[in-house]
């Protein structure tokens, strides 16, 4: 197992400094499996819409590894522990808080949960997608967590 996220950088530099990390800890073990968990937009193996200067983790490792497959989560509605800037109290909260998918990743009551493959990458660099069902959130093992609030705020 490694930790693969840079110490402190952002955008770019961050990217590239975690495929390093991975290549690193996969060039340890080049005969293994590697499985990596990170989220959709480090994946990705091409370019995101948003920020054409931005070249996600993915892509970068798929170039030294053209092999690598990149799989996406889909997933219904659930919960998920998320820390987020808070524009009330102007200050970051972290706590349980809904989530739901993006359209792509929505996964319908008619879909079971486990693992689809496209038939070709998919513009966005995933090759499949893995459905899990509601999401359920899991706190920091180390941190107090206050309640989800109940009613109108």
């Amino acid at each position: 197992m490694a930790a693969i996220d840079a110490d402190r950088a952002h955008g770019n530099e961050r990217e590239a400094q975690m495929a390093q990390h991975l290549l690193n800890a996969q060039s340890e073990r080049p005969q293994a499996w590697t499985l990596v968990l990170t989220g959709s937009v480090h994946a990705r193996t091409t370019e995101v819409s948003w920020d054409g200067d931005f070249e996600p983790m993915g892509a970068r490792v798929a170039r030294v590894l053209p092999s690598v497959r990149v799989l996406d989560v889909g997933f219904q509605r659930g919960t998920q522990f998320a820390c987020r800037y808070n524009v009330w109290n102007e200050g970051v909260e972290c706590n349980v808080f809904g989530i739901s998918p993006a359209l792509e990743a929505w996964q319908s009551s008619k879909q079971a949960e486990g693992l689809k493959l496209f038939t070709s990458q998919q513009p966005d660099g995933f090759h499949g997608r893995l459905y899990l069902g509601s999401l359920t959130a899991s706190p920091p093992a180390l941190t107090t967590v206050n309640p989800v609030p109940s009613g109108p705020r």
